[in-house]
């Protein structure tokens, strides 16, 4: 009878660490996928920003809350316009932003995980005629304590207008 009543209690014990390992591989699987998932909606969304901005000459940044605005802009010398791609951020939802082009979301709302994307867009130097900005996105999900960031130095052909907060 005692030797029945150790021998459950052994297992039971056994039994209890394997599901301690379990739930913390499966803790540690979850982490490694919306990891995954944010890498690759931050990489789209940066792939969509840098294809634009390679065809522009003009950049215009603007500011409304705590979210920028980036309006490229390709026309020609004499001034018409060719193509305007206007990139920007869910200013409704703080916790988890959502990056949009021309009102069409380019990061989903929820896929697997939740994810947020905020993107910003700050020039390189304070000159009149800079042409170099910083184009960084920070990503976040909950399975992750901080953000995940992306950053690129990038060069316009045109020049750079930043019109501060709108």
């Amino acid at each position: 009878m005692l030797e029945a009543l150790l021998s459950l209690l052994l297992i039971s014990a056994c039994l209890g660490c394997l599901a301690q390992c379990l739930t913390g591989f499966i803790q540690g699987y979850n982490t490694l996928l919306q990891k995954r998932e944010l890498k690759a909606q931050m990489r789209l969304a940066l792939s969509h920003m840098l294809y634009d901005l390679e065809k522009s000459n003009f950049l215009i940044i603007t500011k409304k809350k705590e979210c920028d605005k980036i309006t490229f802009i390709k026309h020609t010398p004499s001034g018409t316009i060719l193509e305007k791609a206007t990139y920007e951020q869910d200013s409704q939802n703080v916790a988890m932003p959502r990056i949009y082009k021309e009102q069409q979301p380019i990061t989903p709302g929820y896929s697997s995980c939740p994810i947020g994307i905020r993107f910003y867009c700050r020039p390189l130097s304070t000159s009149p005629n800079n042409q170099t900005y910083l184009l960084r996105l920070e990503g976040r999900t909950p399975a992750l304590k901080n953000p995940l960031i992306i950053a690129t130095a990038v060069r316009l052909n045109g020049f750079l207008e930043n019109n501060g907060n709108e």
